[in-house]
């Protein structure tokens, strides 16, 4: 099936919770969207496909307003037009933490922020046969160390490790 969107968008107007749990997300103009206008969007992501999806897998966005906070775990985001897994961030900070999960094959970069307050956070993951794996126009992407960075054009650059606690 064909979406014109989003196969999943979330844009609550308060702080709210979303759980994807067990999904598969593709053939949309994006996978997941997370949009929040005001409050925090509490997201968990855990063992979904976002493939194939006619621009990105995932894409965390505070640009409207609300805080993204979202984790994504046992998850593969592949074979999208554009990004992989995206954080944008507006005045409002969008934050997304990776872990056991593949980036790959996606057309632009495997992960990738946009804004000042756009972060995101890699752990035991695969990132591999995407134009770019780490692509940070403004904001940050920090790796745990223990990712497989392999096959892409550029693997760009990560904006430095971060210490598991």
């Amino acid at each position: 099936m064909n979406f014109s969107q989003a196969g999943i968008t979330f844009a609550p107007n308060a702080t709210a919770q979303m759980n994807v749990v067990d999904t598969l997300v593709t053939n949309g103009t994006g996978g997941i969207l997370i949009q929040p206008t005001a409050g925090t969007a509490k997201v968990s992501i855990i063992r979904t496909e976002m493939n194939g999806n006619n621009s990105y897998g995932l894409r965390a966005d505070s640009s409207g307003g609300g805080i993204v906070n979202a984790s994504v775990s046992d998850s593969q985001a592949a074979n999208n037009t554009t990004n992989g897994i995206l954080a944008v961030s507006g005045s409002a900070a969008s934050t997304v933490v990776i872990n056991r999960s593949v980036m790959a094959n996606n057309g632009t970069n495997g992960v990738s922020t946009s804004g000042a307050s756009a972060t995101i956070f890699v752990g035991n993951s695969t990132i591999e046969g995407n134009q770019t794996a780490a692509e940070v126009v403004t904001g940050s992407i920090f790796t745990y160390g223990s990712n497989f960075v392999n096959g892409n054009v550029t693997n760009g650059t990560f904006s430095g490790p971060q210490s598991p606690q």
